[in-house]
C-alpha cells in the first residue's frame, strides 16, 4: 500500500505499508514496474502505459484516459496530494 500524507508531500515522500518512507520518484517506479494504484474506494486505478510513456487512469466505467487529459484537473490533482493510495493486487 502507498499512503501519502500531506506532510509527507511536501518533502516529496511516500510511504508503503508498514511505515517505510520512500521518495516520489520511487513510488513513480512502483507504478513503472506494472503496478497499479488506487484509493480503496475507487472503481478504477491508475497505471503506467509503457507505450503511451504516460501515467493512465482506468475508471470505474470502463474508460482509459492520460492523467494529464483529465478534465477535471484539480479534482485529481487532488487525488495526486492526498492520503490513501494503494498497490492494487491482481
Amino acid at each position: 500500500m502507498i499512503m501519502i500524507s500531506s506532510q509527507a508531500l511536501l518533502r516529496g515522500a511516500f510511504y508503503f505499508e508498514g511505515g517505510e518512507i520512500v521518495q516520489f520518484k520511487e513510488a513513480y517506479e512502483v507504478m513503472k514496474q506494472g503496478k497499479k494504484v488506487k484509493y480503496p474506494h475507487w472503481g478504477g486505478c491508475w497505471y503506467w502505459d509503457h507505450l503511451k510513456g504516460t501515467i493512465m487512469m482506468h475508471t470505474y466505467d470502463n474508460q482509459e484516459i492520460d492523467l494529464f487529459d483529465t478534465q477535471r484537473k484539480e479534482y485529481t490533482l487532488g487525488y495526486l496530494a492526498g492520503d490513501g493510495f494503494e498497490i492494487v493486487e491482481e
